[in-house]
C-alpha cells in the first residue's frame, strides 16, 4: 500500500529542509569549467614532472571524448577548484590512477 498524501508532504517537507541547508550544488556549466581547470592544473602539473608524461597516456582524447578522470569527476561535483581547501589530492589521485592503468596495460602487453 503506498503513503497518503498528507505522509509524502511531511517527507518531502523534510528533504526540502535538508536541501536548504546543503550548500549550493555547481550547475553542468559549471562543472564543466572545473573540469577544464583541474585539467589545466594537471598538464601544469606534468610539465614540471616529465616522468609522468608515459603514465598519461591518451588522457586528452579520453577527455575529448567526455571520459574525464573519476577524481577530477568528483571534485567537480562538489564544486572544488584547484587550490580550494580539501583539493589536495585530487591531482595526485588521478596520477595514482593512471599509473594503475598503465600498469594494466602493461600487464596486458605481456600476456599477448
Amino acid at each position: 500500500m503506498g503513503r497518503s498524501g498528507a505522509e509524502l508532504a511531511r517527507l518531502r517537507a523534510a528533504r526540502q529542509t535538508v536541501r536548504a541547508q546543503e550548500p549550493p550544488r555547481p550547475t553542468p556549466g559549471e562543472q564543466s569549467a572545473i573540469r577544464y581547470a583541474w585539467l589545466a592544473a594537471l598538464v601544469a602539473y606534468e610539465a614540471y614532472n616529465p616522468g609522468l608524461h608515459d603514465s598519461m597516456g591518451e588522457l586528452s582524447e579520453e577527455v575529448a571524448a567526455g571520459a574525464w578522470p573519476v577524481p577530477i569527476a568528483r571534485a567537480a561535483a562538489a564544486g572544488q577548484w584547484p587550490g580550494d581547501e580539501g583539493a589536495e589530492g585530487v591531482i595526485e589521485a588521478v596520477i595514482a590512477e593512471r599509473m594503475k592503468l598503465a600498469r594494466l596495460d602493461a600487464l596486458r602487453g605481456r600476456l599477448v
